[in-house]
């Protein structure tokens, strides 16, 4: 259970440089209060992170996400989203109880999951909230394609 709280930990620091650093690098200290540690916590996960090639630093400016930990991120949205999206439409929670619920156990579901639970929703582009649903490996990605006037 250790590796999976950890993975839920690492998660938490990488969205929270991919939220800080849209604009700009995301500080230490902006990312240890997003995850709600002290900042010599966040640094030693931090470089842990830099070690596995997600993250990378850059002196005096801060962190940014590199390539693979940005789709790494993106894949776990993917996650979050569409659990948001079938606790709603499939189980009628709110939105907001659906948000809280699926943060507890998103990390931890298998991705075969969640395209089969992608295609049982009908492949939606948005959660509950709103936000875009990033495509993942199932059909959803070819209709997404389709709509935005690509491709066949």
């Amino acid at each position: 259970m250790e590796e999976v709280d950890m993975r839920k930990r690492s998660i938490d620091y990488l969205l929270a440089i991919y939220r800080l650093s849209e604009f700009s690098y995301a500080r230490l200290t902006d990312i240890a209060k997003a995850s709600n540690v002290k900042p010599p916590t966040a640094a030693e996960a931090l470089e842990k992170l830099s070690e596995d090639g997600l993250v990378e630093r850059w002196p005096r400016r801060g962190y940014r996400l590199t390539e693979k930990g940005a789709r790494l991120v993106l894949v776990f949205i993917r996650k979050h989203r569409l659990l948001e999206s079938f606790l709603v439409n499939e189980l009628a929670y709110d939105s907001s109880t659906a948000c809280k619920l699926a943060s507890e156990f998103d990390a931890y579901v298998p991705e075969e999951i969640i395209e089969r639970l992608c295609s049982r929703l009908g492949h939606p582009n948005k959660c509950p909230h709103g936000f875009p649903i990033p495509p993942g490996s199932c059909e959803c990605s070819k209709w997404r394609v389709r709509d935005q006037g690509e491709g066949p």
